[in-house]
């Protein structure tokens, strides 16, 4: 068995392997990005066309006579149910919030200003009284006086106040008024204001607005209608019970009791009208819209899956890479597996910038350990001081050939270091030994021979093949430099 048989049966290193796909980042990289691209690219399209399949079915389906008539009962029980839960919640959120609905009938305070008219003209003083009353009765039904006393309570709404201020003359009973209503005797130009309130100290303010905002609304009338004097004859607030309040809460709870009860019959219809189409042989589902799925989260989702896909396929292939081929990834135990002295090893620096280059040097002080951290000229000066040692155990060694399996560009620069750091020596340029024949023949005129070769690049059948090659010819091989 040669040496290159036992160097295949070397024993594979995890360590090796995962350091070897690290320096790779970039095509595991690459791979992620695309494999995440493809299936997540591939799943989007699929669930936009499945979509668009779906709604082309339903469609075809809609069409038939059958289903659209199920289909239009259907969509008229929905469409009723929607617009009564929507009705039902209006009248709930009245039923809480409503300052009327809350009120207690049988525990009221009643307020009331009572007003007199007089007309400076006596001709018309009947026809002008008249219509000083419709005028202050529009004033107050309209909601222009429930508007101002908002302004004195945000808590009640307008159209409460409008419902708690009313008018009333001579031919009102007077027992029967809401709050904030007008009163009148049965004298003309005589009216009252009656306003309602739970409590007495809004009553009170009510009372105070309401004076004077119809003071400012009688200088307005003055020029719209007639001269006219308007007199307060007196403010008084008492407790009492209000029999209207009453049977409008009544009315309203009645209301609201009724549409619950309609809104659950309808609902009934629509189960038992759907349990009928069932029933028929027509499906659930095609009663409804077809249930489509986001192609942008499918997308995302299994770009994801992707993303892992194309980690997994990438690591598999380097590592496949990493077996397969016949390339130095490891220097342990060099010079037993190929006869030759291992001098010493460049580890060339990483010239990259920005975050690129910052990971690639924390790859490289990860898998080279301390020696990483050490200057380039230093690891120079290091492999120089074996090779002069190398040289100098044999006298005479002054010409020596630089030879080796890898491009002269990736060599250079080791090359150059070394002839300037030793001095005394001729070093010829790099030469690839096993692929010149010239170099072969010249070899026997060249006092020894340094290696020069590089991690991941050089292969080991070739370094086995040069190796033997230079002790075939008798020429003295001071070892190997390992880039």
């Amino acid at each position: 068995m040669n040496r290159y048989e036992s160097t295949i049966k070397e024993e594979i290193s995890l360590r090796d392997i995962v350091f070897y796909c690290l320096k790779k980042w970039r095509c595991v990289i690459a791979m992620i990005l695309i494999m995440a691209v493809l299936v997540g690219g591939f799943k989007y399209y699929s669930a936009k066309n499945s979509n668009q399949l779906a709604i082309q079915q339903w469609n075809e389906t809609a069409t038939e006579e059958k289903n659209i008539s199920d289909s239009d009962v259907m969509q008229y029980y929905q469409s009723a149910i929607e617009e009564n839960v929507e009705a039902l919640q209006k009248q709930k959120d009245y039923l809480e919030n409503s300052v009327v609905m809350q009120m207690d009938a049988n525990h009221l305070q009643k307020g009331i200003l009572s007003y007199a008219l007089k007309s400076e003209n006596t001709n018309q003083e009947e026809n002008l009284k008249d219509a000083l009353v419709d005028a202050y009765r529009a004033y107050v039904t309209d909601g222009r006086l429930a508007q101002l006393l908002f302004t004195q309570d945000e808590a009640i709404t307008i159209s409460d106040l409008r419902y708690l201020v009313t008018f009333s003359d001579a031919s009102t009973d007077l027992n029967k008024m809401t709050v904030g209503a007008f009163q009148s005797t049965q004298e003309h130009g005589i009216f009252q204001v009656q306003v309602i309130s739970q409590d007495a100290d809004s009553c009170e303010k009510y009372l105070e607005t309401a004076a004077q905002e119809i003071q400012l609304y009688s200088a307005e009338l003055q020029d719209q209608i007639g001269s006219h004097g308007l007199t307060l004859l007196g403010s008084s607030i008492s407790e009492s019970q209000d029999q209207d309040i009453r049977d409008y809460q009544i009315k309203v709870l009645n209301e609201y009791k009724t549409a619950v009860r309609d809104l659950n019959i309808l609902r009934t219809e629509a189960r038992a009208c759907e349990e009928n189409a069932n029933a028929q042989g027509i499906l659930s589902g095609e009663l409804t819209a077809p249930i489509l799925v986001s192609p942008i989260r499918i997308g995302v989702k299994y770009g994801i899956v992707g993303m892992l896909l194309g980690a997994f396929i990438s690591c598999v292939v380097l590592i496949v890479f990493f077996i397969m081929n016949d390339k130095l990834h490891s220097i342990e135990n060099f010079e037993a597996r190929f006869g030759m002295c291992l001098l010493g090893r460049v580890i060339e620096p990483v010239k990259g910038k920005g975050i690129f280059g910052i990971l690639d040097r924390w790859i490289q002080q990860l898998g080279e350990g301390a020696f990483a951290a050490l200057p380039y000229d230093e690891r120079i000066k290091i492999v120089a001081s074996n090779v002069k040692t190398a040289i100098s155990k044999k006298e005479g060694n002054t010409c020596i050939m630089l030879a080796g399996t890898i491009a002269s560009r990736d060599a250079k620069e080791v090359c150059a270091a070394i002839a300037n750091t030793i001095g005394g020596v001729t070093f010829s340029d790099y030469r690839q030994m096993i692929f010149d024949a010239s170099a072969l023949e010249e070899l026997v005129n060249y006092d020894g021979v340094l290696f020069i070769e590089k991690k991941d690049v050089s292969s080991l059948n070739l370094l086995c093949q040069e190796s033997k090659m230079a002790k075939d010819r008798g020429a003295n091989t001071l070892g190997v430099v390992v880039i």
